[in-house]
């Protein structure tokens, strides 16, 4: 911090040093011409210094904009021999990433057909070996839940049916069913008859 202070060519001492011995300057009126010749002289040399500070100032910043400038034009230059380097070379640790994930999925590749066929699911391999493990899971997990509601909508259905031939209605909007979800977390279907035309 001192180093670049002394690029201003005034130290701080020298400055203290002026601001104390003007700082008690005063004019006793309007006659007092001396007392104000002092005062506007004070100024003048404190505005110059401080413009002087000002203009170095600015031509420090200037030379440290143009090094910043340089700096980072040196930056790029040098990662621009390496950078093609590093991309084809990370390319290739993820062509032999993507191999190796293969490898992996081929083994469990047995495993995954036999849960796809628990629910009766049919899948090409490649599509398989695509997925990893997370990604697999979860297009399993929907799939299976896919087919459970079906499974439940047709039980429903097949219950509505059963009730609608015992009791001899027809399902034309005379029958409304209701779920409901008694404490236990069962669910029960109730059958509401909107109108009583038999068959």
């Amino acid at each position: 911090m001192e180093n670049e202070i002394t690029k201003f060519n005034i130290t701080k001492a020298d400055l203290t040093e002026l601001a104390d011995k003007y700082s008690g300057l005063t004019v006793n009126g309007i006659e007092d011409e001396a007392g104000y010749k002092k005062l506007v002289s004070a100024t003048k040399e404190l505005q110059s210094i401080r413009l002087n500070i000002q203009r170095i100032g600015k031509e420090l910043r200037s030379d440290a904009v143009k090094k910043q400038k340089s700096v980072i034009a040196d930056e790029k230059e040098l990662i621009s021999c390496i950078a093609p380097t590093e991309s084809e070379l990370n390319e290739k640790i993820a062509e032999i990433d993507g191999l190796l994930d293969m490898e992996k999925r081929r083994k469990v590749l047995p495993e995954r057909l036999e849960r796809l066929k628990e629910y009766g699911i049919t899948m090409e391999e490649d599509d398989i070996l695509r997925m990893d493990g997370n990604r697999f899971d979860f297009h399993i997990n929907s799939l299976r839940a896919n087919i459970l509601a079906e499974k439940e909508q047709k039980i429903q259905e097949k219950k509505i049916k059963e009730f609608l031939v015992k009791n001899n209605y027809r399902n034309d909007g005379t029958i409304k069913t209701e779920k409901v979800q008694t404490d236990d977390g069962a669910k029960i279907i109730f059958f509401k008859k909107v109108g009583e035309i038999k068959l």
